[in-house]
């Protein structure tokens, strides 16, 4: 469940309440001209459970009219199972599901792990005053079932950031001279950035090694003693053959959840850059974990016995079957490259300048390729990624421009701090190119598996803005004649 929208009544100061508070009908009766829109389906149903679970909050809204420590009231709906909402609708035809939706009414906003929708009620002043409009007094925000990254970085990316620059555009003069919004809308920018790390951050499976009941009373009564455990502990049990066959289970077991990760591979050729690198860098710490508990004293004891118990096969095979050693010395070759990796400050840039600069210092980080075996095709995919995240951002700060109604001076400073981004990484790629092709002879690799050119999205922006540019000129030029001949 997560922030999809927010609706605001009238904007206006919220200044000290100095009247007596609200009556709780006024509060539930608007409550009640809301809900039903924001909560229900396209065809209202029945709204009895609705009204009667609001009826039955009154001690809860007469609380948050007249506290001011409660900010804010929250209303739930469940909704169906995904598989129960489905067979729902395949039986559609045939009258109405058997889900009958509930209705939570809380004071504050908790997260719940539920599948729900909700509409919270927030406080523009410290209580709700009886001689002023509840609507006046109420910001509605109303909560989706869709996770808390994806809709808190829409709502941040489509509503606030915008709307602030919209702002700051708008009073132009007034906030010139003022340091402050520079910097607040360098923080927007880097938090539209963390909440899209968050959304994108591929999750690496957790594993869980099981450990035999016998084993870990065995680890754990040593560990009190203040010794390591042995396998000389265990006595008659390294000659039972139910004993040993449960822990040579475990450990195909451990094997195939090992392989879980070790074995994961992600399409390079899709996907965003931070994606790429979130990847790699969540797996090596994954397989860190895996290590430290690949070495802990129950899984030690385990192999240990399997070993006195004379089952070679399970324990020699065990780090050569789940591939934990090359799966780390993998991620570890590809760390330098993937750590520190500057696409953040791509994608948290809001000037055409500080494009320029970021492009510069991702080619820089991106040289540290020499020192890594990470494959020169993969790069190339990772290059366009990075290009399909520079025309995103290129739009979105150029869309800040009313280019065909500002004047031909700012038109001409803005194209040219445009083409310097493109002159940039014109100029960075070809050097790249050229250092993959070096890397490949060296090692001698098979160059024409592969093409050298990256698909670089952001082609196609600068050839609209070359035609804009071309076709600017012509008009100026047609101005020109047309004063002339006069």
């Amino acid at each position: 469940m997560a922030t999809e929208a927010a609706s605001s009544s009238e904007e206006g100061p919220s200044a000290m309440a100095v009247g007596p508070p609200t009556d709780v009908e006024q509060v539930r009766a608007y409550m009640l001209r809301i809900l039903p829109v924001m909560l229900e389906e396209d065809v209202l149903p029945d709204m009895s459970t609705m009204e009667s679970a609001v009826k039955a909050a009154d001690a809860r809204l007469k609380k948050f009219a007249e506290d001011p420590q409660e900010r804010a009231l929250l209303v739930l709906r469940t909704l169906p199972p995904e598989t129960e909402e489905e067979e729902g609708e395949g039986a559609s035809t045939g009258g109405a599901t058997s889900f009958r939706p509930a209705y939570e009414v809380q004071l504050g906003l908790n997260y719940k792990p539920t599948r729900c929708i909700g509409v919270a009620f927030i406080k523009r002043g410290a209580i709700l005053e009886a001689d002023k409009s509840v609507r006046l007094q109420l910001r509605v925000m109303n909560f989706s079932e869709d996770s808390p990254f994806v809709t808190f970085h829409s709502y941040v990316r489509d509503v606030v950031t915008p709307y602030f620059n919209s702002y700051v555009q708008s009073t132009k003069k007034a906030t010139e001279g003022d340091k402050l919004v520079p910097s607040v809308q360098k923080k927007m920018n880097e938090l539209e950035v963390g909440l899209l790390h968050l959304q994108q951050n591929i999750d690496i499976p957790e594993i869980s090694l099981t450990i035999h009941s016998t084993i870990s009373a065995s680890v754990k009564k040593a560990a009190e003693a203040g010794k390591k455990s042995t396998v000389e502990e265990l006595g008659p049990l390294l000659s039972d053959s139910s004993f040993l066959n449960a822990l040579q289970k475990d450990v195909s077991r451990w094997i195939r959840e090992i392989q879980k990760v070790t074995r994961l591979e992600r399409d390079a050729s899709s996907g965003t850059a931070l994606q790429e690198t979130s990847f790699w860098m969540n797996l090596e710490h994954a397989l860190s974990k895996i290590h430290s508990r690949r070495h802990s004293p129950e899984v030690q004891l385990t192999l240990d016995v399997l070993k006195a118990g004379k089952r070679f096969h399970a324990t020699v095979s065990f780090d050569a079957d789940t591939g934990l050693k090359e799966a780390q010395d993998k991620v570890n070759d590809y760390s330098p490259l993937m750590k520190d990796f500057p696409v953040n400050e791509l994608l948290a840039a809001g000037t055409l300048e500080t494009i320029k600069l970021a492009v510069a210092a991702v080619y820089s980080h991106l040289r540290k390729i020499r020192t890594t075996s990470y494959p020169a095709q993969r790069a190339i995919y990772l290059v366009e990624a990075i290009s399909r995240d520079l025309n995103t951002q290129l739009l979105k700060v150029l869309g800040m421009y009313k280019l065909m109604l500002v004047t031909y001076e700012e038109f001409e400073q803005v194209m040219g701090q445009c083409f310097g981004v493109f002159n940039t990484w014109d100029e960075e790629y070809d050097k790249f190119t050229s250092q993959l092709r070096e890397m490949s002879k060296k090692k001698r690799e098979e160059t024409l598996k592969f093409s050298w050119r990256a698909n670089s999205a952001h082609k196609r922006l600068q050839e609209r803005v070359t035609k804009m540019i071309e076709w600017v000129l012509h008009s100026d030029s047609c101005v020109l004649r047309c004063v002339y001949r006069r």
